[in-house]
């Protein structure tokens, strides 16, 4: 994992680094901000997590946790201005933000805030949301971020190992958010077109 990747490498001057993760639902995002936690942790940086306060599918909010169930501490905000009242925020090398899909336009000027505060920023959200299209201020992020890294699941529905790079939504309203892993299967574009509850024309 390198110094990218974790958020640690500086630009020019005194401000922060801000790396973006983003794929479809089961993809391994928070897997993969948790393995990034325990790195940073055991290079003796200052390290926090935040999520949003809507994502309690398997623990009460203060948890980031995998859909394998593996977890770390965070803390459960609903608005990234609240990240800047936290107790230890002065004295913080890197901040790691769940679920970023989550949030409102605010995000955008917080993140550069916090950059050039000197903080190392990683991002995890949706890169798009069941319909194919954008969700929340995603592409804002993907504009300002440094460094961003694509994951992508294995279709549900394919026999092989076919990469997912959506997300399907089998159950549930049409609502764009509305969380519940239950109600999203990782498709390949054959897949969504024939399984999504939003039919494209």
């Amino acid at each position: 994992m390198n110094s990218n990747e974790m958020g640690t490498k500086n630009t020019c001057g005194p401000y922060g680094h801000c790396h973006l993760i983003i794929g479809p639902m089961f993809a391994g995002k928070t897997s993969k901000l948790i393995a990034i936690y325990r790195e940073i942790t055991k290079n003796n940086l200052k390290i926090k997590a935040f999520k949003h306060v809507f994502d309690m599918r398997y623990d009460d909010g203060t948890k980031l946790c995998s859909h394998d169930k593996d977890s770390v501490i965070c803390v459960p905000i609903s608005d990234t201005s609240d990240i800047f009242n936290d107790e230890d925020y002065n004295s913080l090398d890197v901040i790691l933000i769940d679920e970023v899909h989550f949030f409102g336009i605010e995000i955008i000027n917080n993140v550069h805030k916090m950059i050039k505060q000197g903080k190392n920023i990683i991002l995890a959200g949706l890169s798009s949301d069941y319909k194919m299209e954008p969700i929340g201020f995603i592409p804002q992020l993907f504009s300002l971020s440094d460094c961003k890294t694509e994951l992508h699941a294995s279709c549900h529905y394919c026999t092989e190992d076919t990469p997912a790079h959506f997300t399907a939504k089998i159950v549930g309203s049409n609502n764009v958010i509305e969380v519940g892993s239950d109600n999203y299967k990782p498709v390949c574009r054959a897949h969504h077109y024939e399984h999504s509850m939003h039919i494209l024309g």
